[in-house]
């Protein structure tokens, strides 16, 4: 496994617990990936601004 890899187990392991525990939490970081994915890599003056 890469170095950079090991480096997000952790943090990626506290966010699933969170939101498994919340699911307000789960659900607004789906929200947030969705819309990255979606809108502001699809639209480059935004990904330019928010990159």
């Amino acid at each position: 496994m890469p170095a950079y890899a090991q480096q997000w187990r952790v943090p990626t392991a506290i966010v699933a617990v969170l939101g498994i525990i919340f699911p307000l939490v789960g659900v607004s970081l789906v929200a947030v990936l969705l819309l990255d994915y979606f809108v502001i890599s699809r639209i480059p003056p935004l990904r330019r601004i928010l990159n």
